[in-house]
């Protein structure tokens, strides 16, 4: 019991995730979104561009000032002419990498990686499909009279599979 619980928070967690990174999707194509945070002097950045994530980090001195900062600015014509593969040093599948090496007027060196927020989608969204899958399939089955585990046709024996020995929860149900 225990464990189907722990399963089914998981699955809500997956599927708040998945509707999240979808709002976070659309609303990417109308506002650029940055949340900036410095760690032990150095610059973490996470921003959206038109469908796109950017996560950045700058090693140097910069200023702790804790917490986070967030700023949000209408999205603009540039933002959406951005070429983000002319601007990356590698990329392939639509993921790229860029690394800016260390420049004595900023005292940092960066590395960014961007990403399509369909990729953050994929896995967060695959948990949950497959849950409705699989219950999807199991009253499917059970409605034709069929084993919930293996599919085996129960019209015959109704208490007790034969084929894998699964007894049905409700034998009979939505006959």
């Amino acid at each position: 019991m225990l464990r189907r619980r722990l399963l089914n928070s998981l699955m809500a967690l997956s599927l708040l995730l998945s509707l999240a990174i979808c709002g976070l999707w659309v609303r990417s194509y109308r506002i650029h979104d940055t949340v900036i945070r410095v760690i032990r002097g150095d610059l973490l950045q996470a921003f959206t561009m038109p469908g796109r994530l950017y996560v950045r980090l700058s090693t140097g001195n910069w200023i702790n000032g804790g917490g986070f900062g967030h700023a949000a600015r209408p999205s603009e014509p540039i933002d959406h002419a951005f070429r983000w593969e002319a601007y990356t040093d590698w990329n392939a599948v639509g993921i790229g990498y860029r690394h800016e090496p260390f420049m004595a007027a900023t005292a940092s060196e960066s590395h960014e990686v961007s990403l399509p927020l369909a990729y953050l989608l994929l896995p967060c969204a695959a948990a949950p499909a497959a849950f409705v899958a699989l219950r999807v399939r199991t009253r499917t089955r059970r409605r034709a009279g069929r084993c919930p585990a293996c599919g085996y046709d129960l019209r015959a024996t109704p208490d007790r599979c034969p084929e894998c020995g699964a007894a049905p929860e409700l034998a009979g149900a939505g006959t």
